[in-house]
């Protein structure tokens, strides 16, 4: 898998800026409509659900929807505060989260701990890359904790810089780590019959 990457890779670099979202934002599934019943109703599979959440990681928080929790972990300022939108089962944020809001009604907060397994996974030493300077658009500007793109689009951090090589983790920046999120449901939408 090295070779394939080091054959692949033709690299520029970027600032490093915030971490992604742990969690992509999904569009309602067009055909959702909410259910009677509002705050009975328990989150279930295919339900398009809307959720706020804390993330951290090793008592760090990573990611947030909430404005004023991102102002305290002083994260660079976003226009864009919401709730998460999502369809549950559909595989649009990871399973520990899916799962973590299974059963919950609207109001309810919760607090889940995901283990990597359930959250990026493990840290897969296949991952991480050397690869030499000389492949580099500008090498020159190479420093750890940098990232870079591969022409796939994989995002990776430069780990070390030598006089011939520059090592890359490929991995995602939240793999082999134990998540924790703090969940408040806002609305349950479950698809018309």
């Amino acid at each position: 898998m090295k070779a394939i990457l080091v054959g692949l890779l033709v690299l520029s670099f970027l600032g490093v800026g915030c971490l992604e979202a742990a969690n992509s934002t999904a569009t309602p599934t067009p055909t959702a409509t909410p259910t009677p019943g509002g705050n009975d109703m328990q989150v279930q599979n295919g339900d398009t659900v809307k959720v706020d959440y804390v993330g951290s990681t090793e008592g760090k928080v990573f990611d947030t929807s909430i404005e004023a929790e991102a102002k305290k972990a002083g994260f660079p300022f976003r226009s864009d505060y919401a709730p998460l939108e999502f369809s549950v089962g559909a595989k649009q944020v990871i399973p520990g989260f899916e799962q973590g809001v299974l059963g919950m009604k609207v109001g309810d907060e919760k607090t889940v701990v995901i283990p990597p397994e359930d959250a990026y996974g493990p840290v897969q030493e296949e991952a991480i890359v050397q690869i030499p300077l000389d492949q580099f658009q500008d090498a020159s500007q190479a420093k750890v904790g940098g990232q870079v793109f591969s022409p796939q689009g994989q995002r990776g951090f430069i780990t070390a810089v030598a006089n011939e090589t520059i090592t890359v983790d490929f991995n995602h920046e939240l793999a082999g780590k134990t998540l924790t999120f703090k969940i408040t449901v806002r609305d349950i939408q479950r698809p018309a019959s």
